[in-house]
């Protein structure tokens, strides 16, 4: 139970850093990105997807105790959500480059989380 615990707030922060990233971006005036549209998108999905809450309520729900139910959950909400900025970010690769180390570690984790028999059958659920 630990063990899934730690995953979970692994996840929260780093999804965390990555909107904090995403906007930070954003207010350096695209200095290191050539195709600014590509940006303002990102972090529409990041905004629309509300990841700064789903990472917050993440980092609530698991900093004392694990709560399973909520939990997976959320994860299952975030995991569905986050297809859509890896198939943004996939098609838009060589704009978003800057992303794509925090891109692939947050997916990574989605997989290890989702490679937990308990989380999968709630990713089956929310489908």
């Amino acid at each position: 139970m630990e063990l899934e615990r730690q995953k979970v707030l692994l996840l929260a922060t780093s999804l965390k850093n990555f909107v904090h990233f995403v906007h930070d971006r954003f207010h350096k005036k695209f200095e290191s990105i050539s195709n600014k549209e590509k940006l303002i998108r990102l972090k529409l999905l990041v905004e629309e997807y509300q990841f700064k809450t789903i990472a917050n309520e993440l980092l609530r729900l698991n900093k004392v105790s694990f709560d399973e139910h909520q939990t997976r959950l959320l994860i299952a909400r975030f995991i569905d959500s986050f297809r859509h900025v890896v198939d943004f970010f996939e098609h838009n690769k060589s704009e978003l480059f800057i992303f794509s180390g925090r891109i692939y570690t947050i997916d990574d984790y989605c997989h290890l989380l989702t490679s937990e028999d308990h989380f999968k059958e709630t990713s089956k659920e929310a489908e």
